[in-house]
């Protein structure tokens, strides 16, 4: 878009688009014989011989005397003040968009947690455990039928708008399934190899691995996936989970670790 500016004799005013100096023409702030520049002409020119502006000098009210320079250098010290505080109205919209956007990414770490702590619960199992280090969170829940245990870790992943941007809103999640044994001295021989001893930092998606409680005598399966948020989520309310594909997702996995663990150590 074209910015203009007028020379008033004391001075150039602008720049101006020409939708506003046209209606300063109009508002005879301007006239036919004021001079006018933009980016690419060679010379200033009466704005009433420019092809941009020859139509609406033309019917532009006749004054009875041209404004003085001070008269047009005081209009255009308005305009340019309406079109500076437009741009500044706009960096503070920008602005204030760019911060809730990054709260929104920090409240999806609330979000996300409390679906799944629900999500959990809707396969039978009750919360024991909840800890956090800021970045990774830690929950243990327990069925009291059976005392089959299960474990999160959750690291929200984009909790930056930068990331966000780029990735998305993704979640680092490794599930583990757990179960008491009674010969822990001849399962621990079997899995010495695959103990870790504890949460995995960083399980790679889809590896199932072995850990133990020794002093619990629970045996668990753990596996590593990375969620898209956006997928247990109303695109309508950002904030509102979809607990039905959350819980069947959840359930589907804990099925499929339950099978693991009881086939290979017949538990």
């Amino acid at each position: 878009m074209a910015e203009w500016y007028v020379n008033t004799g004391q001075g150039n005013k602008g720049p101006f688009d020409a939708q506003k100096l046209t209606e300063l023409l109009t508002q005879g702030h301007v006239s036919a014989e004021s001079w006018i520049w933009r980016e690419g002409m060679e010379n200033w020119t009466q704005l009433g011989q420019t092809q941009e502006f020859a139509g609406a000098a033309s019917a532009a009210p006749a004054t009875s005397t041209a404004p003085t320079p001070a008269h047009v250098g005081a209009a255009l010290d308005a305009g340019y003040d309406d079109k500076m505080d437009g741009i500044f109205g706009d960096l503070i919209r920008s602005s204030w968009s760019r911060h809730r956007a990054r709260e929104q990414a920090s409240e999806l770490d609330e979000v996300l947690v409390g679906g799944v702590i629900t999500g959990v619960l809707d396969n039978g199992y009750k919360l024991i455990d909840l800890t956090s280090d800021g970045a990774n969170h830690y929950l243990r829940f327990e069925k009291l039928e059976d005392g089959s245990r299960v474990i999160f870790q959750l690291q929200h992943r984009a909790e930056s708008l930068m990331v966000s941007k780029v990735i998305g809103q993704e979640a680092s999640v490794t599930i583990g399934y757990g179960e008491r044994v009674k010969n822990m001295s001849k399962i621990m021989g079997a899995i010495k190899q695959e103990l870790k001893g504890g949460y995995i930092k960083q399980a790679e998606p889809g590896i199932i691995s072995i850990d133990a409680d020794i002093s619990s005598q629970y045996v668990y399966v753990q596996v590593g996936m990375i969620w898209d948020i956006a997928d247990y989520l109303d695109p309508e309310d950002p904030y509102k989970v979809l607990y039905p594909k959350l819980s069947q997702d959840l359930g589907a996995t804990l099925h499929a670790l339950t099978k693991y663990l009881r086939g290979r150590f017949g538990t």
